[in-house]
C-alpha cells in the first residue's frame, strides 16, 4: 500500500512547529543578551583571577551560538526574498550524493534519468545543496547496508516549474508513522531519529522557493518529490 505525505499536510503540520520556534526564539533572546552582556564586564575584569578566563570565554562563545540559533529559529518559516541564480541541478546532486555517500560507507548505487539536457533551475545554491543533503542524509540512514537511489528530473505537468524525484531502498514508512515524521523529535526503526527536525528544515527551503514537497512511500522504501518554479 502506497502511502502519502503532501505538501498541504505538511504545511498543517508544520505551522504549529514553525510558531514554536519563533516563540522559543522570542522568549530566549533577552536572557541570553543579558549572559552575553555580563559575561562581556566579566571578562573585562578577570585580570585578578586568571584561572576565569578560559570559562568566561566559554560562556561568551557558547551564548554567541545561542543567539545565532535562537536568530535562526526566529526567521523559521517567514517569507523573505531569497537570492537565486541558475544551477545545474544534476551537477549539484551528483556532488552531494558523493559527500553523503563516502567510499567507506556501504556500497549504494544511484541511476539518473534527466529528461531535459542540462537541467538549469533558479534556485539559492546554499539552500538547495541543504535541501539535498537532508534528503539524502536520510536515505542514508535508511539503508544501514547500502541500497540504491533513484534521482530524477521531470518537467512538472502543472506549470513551468521542475520536479526533483529522489528514492530510495530503505524500505517504506507505514501510514501511521508517515504522518509523524515532521514531529520534531521523531524515531522509527526505519528511520532514525532527528529526521522530524531537518524534515523542518526541508520544507522551509522549499516553501522559501514557492515550491512543494510530497512524500511517498511503500515497501519498496521512500520517494520524496520536490517540485520547484523554474
Amino acid at each position: 500500500m502506497r502511502a502519502t505525505l503532501t505538501m498541504e499536510e505538511l504545511e498543517r503540520r508544520m505551522e504549529p512547529v514553525l510558531l514554536m520556534a519563533r516563540e522559543v526564539s522570542h522568549f530566549l533572546g533577552t536572557p541570553l543578551a543579558v549572559i552575553l552582556s555580563c559575561t562581556e564586564r566579566l571578562q573585562k575584569r578577570q585580570e585578578k583571577i586568571p584561572e576565569l578566563a578560559q570559562p568566561l570565554r566559554d560562556i561568551f562563545e557558547m551564548s554567541q551560538r545561542c543567539v545565532q540559533l535562537m536568530r535562526s529559529l526566529g526567521t523559521l518559516g517567514k517569507i523573505s526574498p531569497v537570492k537565486k541564480q541558475a544551477l545545474d541541478v544534476e551537477v549539484l546532486f551528483e556532488s552531494v550524493f558523493k559527500t553523503i555517500f563516502s567510499k567507506e560507507g556501504p556500497i549504494t548505487t544511484c541511476s539518473k534519468e534527466v529528461f531535459e539536457k542540462n537541467p538549469l533551475i533558479q534556485a539559492n545554491r546554499e539552500e538547495l545543496e541543504d535541501l539535498l543533503k537532508i534528503l539524502l542524509s536520510n536515505s542514508r540512514d535508511a539503508m544501514p547496508h547500502g541500497g540504491e537511489i533513484k534521482f530524477q528530473v521531470r518537467n512538472d505537468e502543472r506549470g513551468p516549474s521542475i520536479a526533483l524525484h529522489i528514492q530510495d531502498s530503505g524500505g517504506g514508512i507505514e501510514t501511521e508513522t508517515l504522518s509523524r515524521i515532521c514531529d520534531p523529535y521523531f524515531s522509527s526503526k526505519e528511520r532514525v531519529s532527528g529526521q522530524g527536525m531537518s524534515l523542518t528544515r526541508a520544507f522551509v527551503v522549499v516553501r522559501r522557493h514557492g515550491g512543494r514537497m510530497d512524500i511517498f512511500s511503500d515497501i519498496k522504501g521512500v520517494e520524496t518529490i520536490i517540485t520547484l518554479p523554474n
